[in-house]
């Protein structure tokens, strides 16, 4: 059975690699995807009432839902996503420069030091996509700003996913900062507790004279 040290950091490149690419191929798809005109619109003060393009109070309705998306869940969208990445780079940016304060990677185990790669690993994870949600909200924004009458709905319902799955890699890597101190405190603990062997006293060339 192979090591887990051949397969595991591959693994997490891997992993890392392809989450960030999905990222990436996610946001180039939704920016030139063009959004279909709308068939139906339902008051957000009346979701029982779904109104067809042949009612008067169509363009209405498109209006109203509008300035609902703008002014509620592109805010609380847009500021509790740039408060999770100001938090997510603060964390990154700390643990790699206090590395060595919870981690001694001169003296720490192999464990200690995958785990510390992956909660930086899932950080940069957790960053792409929470930047791939707010990208969403953007062009969301814009279209229900200028376009109204189109399907800028489906942003939004592709960045709650992003945001979502963004605060599960950051649990992840919170959690692996975390096992990564303790492995490394343990480590310490048992180097402590070793007592070194005690010397072996030389015998003095003087003594050995006196012998003969």
């Amino acid at each position: 059975m192979p090591s887990p040290r051949t397969f595991i950091p591959p693994l997490l490149v891997v992993v890392s690699t392809g989450v960030c690419y999905l990222a990436g191929a996610t946001v180039y798809d939704r920016m030139t995807f063009i959004p279909t005109p709308l068939e139906t619109c339902v008051f957000p003060i009346d979701p029982h009432a779904t109104l067809l393009p042949a009612d008067p109070r169509f363009n209405d309705c498109l209006a109203t839902q509008a300035r609902v998306f703008l002014e509620v869940d592109y805010v609380e969208t847009k500021d509790l996503a740039k408060a999770f990445l100001t938090l997510m780079t603060a964390v990154l940016v700390a643990s790699i420069t206090f590395s060595e304060k919870i981690v001694n990677l001169n003296a720490a185990t192999w464990w200690a030091k995958t785990t510390m790669v992956s909660s930086w690993l899932f950080l940069l994870m957790a960053i792409a996509a929470c930047g791939t949600g707010l990208t969403f909200m953007i062009y969301g924004a814009y279209y229900a700003a200028h376009a109204p009458w189109v399907d800028y709905l489906e942003f939004g319902y592709r960045a709650g996913p992003m945001i979502f799955g963004a605060g599960i890699l950051f649990g992840l890597a919170l959690a692996s900062l975390l096992v990564a101190g303790m492995i490394s405190l343990l480590q310490r603990d048992l180097s402590d507790n070793i007592v070194p062997p005690s010397p072996i006293p030389s015998v003095s060339t003087s003594s050995k004279q006196r012998r003969k």
